[in-house]
């Protein structure tokens, strides 16, 4: 097979116009030994590849492949075939044709789904509205093939889309949203680096910075696009810029850089078939230049070129083709408000129906529910001041035994400190009378016997002492359980002992007290702090009792 096959309609966009000529080349020659498999695919491609060089050499490949296509029932390949031919005919002027080939091309292409080729045909549609001068029904048409081109995340053909826009908009006059879309374009093309198309949106930047003034900014883009293109000997470009860059220099009063421009851009167009468009413009401003020269007879003779052109592109063969589309298209849109309007107008109508028949119901609904809660609020307005008296008393009530409760805590928490208190100093009593006993006099009788007297008193005592102590313990315990139960729940690596002193410290006894409490020294109580503040892993800035009140 041919490595020409390789290339479908999708890749055509992608390629400089001196790559259709090589693909002609190639393939006319082997055309009559392909298979018809074969044929079809390479007429479709040189019907495409015609579309700039010879309109008429594309309709007649395409009318070829689309016979073709019918025969081997590929429709992929008639949908193709059918565009070339739209393409050949609006190349040609033939707008009526070019339309009904295009309108069968999408057709046939919404139905084999296809999105790329939905686009192109699309486009392409979009481009004939725009030769016939309507603008709007082009940017709808391109609006489209942007949005295929979004939702199929192709940023090389989206940057073709703006490009389409910016050239619309031109051509509407609304040079600042031209040169917005032909910027985002030349932004997305940048990356794929195909010259070609990079040097289009820097031509229709410059048109559209001339037609604002901004004449530096013009001249900038449209030379950087002439260097762009001047490898590849695309005329139609390069006709284009030179134009473009002559009417700068007229701008700027530099006519005789203006008049080499245009000179140049004769030269081609005297060599190739140029586009007649752009010899009018030419002719035109070759005259306007030589009339600001002063160079009268040369001036008249390019107004006389310019006029024979204009009157040939818009001669009355083309007037009434123009005039027929415009009517068909107009007799069409008409056609379609008036079935848009009579749509609306019964949906409107179906809609006030629907209306008055609810506002009826709404009437009805709301006369019943008035009904009822005139009916409802004399009993709902006696149920509430009952549950208003209920609640009050309620609160009151609770008001009272919140107030008892925390009146009860308080006294019981006043006990437990005096309690602890009074240990306290019984013990330091205890160690008072054992020191005394280190101090006996056992020569002297009278006095030991009274004195041992007084030991045995305070050994009884110190059995209500350490009973005093267990009930204390057990006061404390049963007072705040539900602090316990939380420290050890959340450290439950804690011992009785580390448990004995958190309740102690949360009671804000001193170390001295609470050594008293426990008959243990005062180092012995700072040791077991520091124990207890390592299980609880604090801070060193952290206050112990603070945070074992807030547990």
């Amino acid at each position: 097979m041919s490595n020409s096959l390789i290339f479908a309609q999708n890749s055509m966009w992608d390629r400089p116009v001196t790559y259709a000529r090589a693909l002609i080349d190639s393939l006319e020659a082997k055309l009559p030994v392909m298979s018809k498999e074969e044929k079809l695919k390479n007429l479709n491609l040189l019907a495409e590849a015609y579309w700039e060089i010879s309109a008429d050499k594309s309709v007649l490949y395409g009318m070829e492949a689309l016979a073709l296509a019918e025969e081997l029932n590929q429709p992929k390949e008639a949908g193709y075939a059918l565009l070339n031919i739209c393409q050949g005919y609006l190349v040609n002027d033939a707008y009526d044709q070019a339309l009904d080939y295009g309108l069968k091309s999408l057709k046939v292409r919404e139905e084999v789904g296809d999105m790329y080729d939905i686009a192109y045909t699309l486009r392409t549609i979009g481009w004939l509205y725009y030769d016939i001068g309507y603008f709007d029904n082009a940017l709808e048409y391109h609006y489209k093939v942007l949005d295929i081109h979004k939702e199929l995340g192709d940023d090389e053909r989206i940057a073709y889309s703006f490009n389409s826009l910016g050239l619309i908009y031109a051509s509407k006059n609304d040079h600042v949203k031209a040169i917005s879309f032909s910027t985002q374009s030349l932004r997305l093309k940048k990356p794929f680096g195909n010259k070609e198309r990079i040097a289009s949106s820097h031509i229709n930047l410059g048109i559209s910075y001339a037609a604002l003034g901004e004449l530096d900014l013009a001249e900038q883009n449209l030379e950087e696009a002439l260097t762009l293109i001047s490898p590849f000997q695309e005329y139609f470009e390069r006709v284009e810029l030179l134009n473009e860059l002559a009417y700068v220099q007229f701008q700027r009063k530099n006519f005789k850089l203006g008049e080499k421009y245009l000179i140049e851009a004769r030269q081609y167009i005297d060599s190739v078939n140029v586009n007649k468009v752009l010899k009018e413009r030419n002719y035109y401003l070759s005259s306007e230049l030589y009339k600001a020269m002063g160079d009268y007879r040369q001036a008249l003779d390019f107004f006389g070129a310019y006029d024979s052109i204009k009157r040939d592109i818009l001669s009355d063969e083309k007037q009434n083709r123009l005039a027929e589309m415009r009517i068909l298209y107009e007799a069409e849109r008409r056609e379609n408000e008036v079935k848009l309007l009579k749509k609306e107008k019964e949906v409107q109508e179906q809609r006030k129906n629907a209306l008055l028949v609810g506002i009826i119901l709404v009437i009805i609904i709301a006369i019943l529910i008035v009904n009822r809660l005139v009916s409802g609020m004399k009993k709902n307005k006696k149920i509430f001041e009952i549950n208003k008296n209920l609640i009050q008393l309620k609160l009151e009530k609770e008001e009272i035994e919140s107030t008892r409760l925390k009146d009860r805590l308080e006294y019981r928490k006043k006990e437990l400190t005096n309690m602890g208190l009074f240990i306290a100093q019984r013990n330091e009593t205890y160690h008072g009378l054992a020191n005394s006993l280190r101090n006996f006099d056992f020569l002297d009788r009278e006095d030991a016997e009274r004195k041992i007297k007084t030991l045995i008193n305070d050994f009884e005592n110190r059995l209500k002492i350490n009973e005093d102590i267990d009930g204390f313990y057990s006061d404390v315990e049963h007072l705040h359980d539900d602090f316990f139960f939380r420290l050890k729940e959340k450290f439950p690596n804690l011992t009785d002992n580390d448990m004995r002193m958190a309740a102690q410290l949360r009671l804000n006894l001193s170390s001295k007290e609470i050594s008293s409490l426990n008959n243990i020294s005062v180092k012995s109580v700072e040791i077991s702090r520091y124990r207890l503040r390592k299980k609880l892993e604090l801070a060193p800035d952290d206050i112990l009792t603070d945070y074992l009140r807030e547990v």
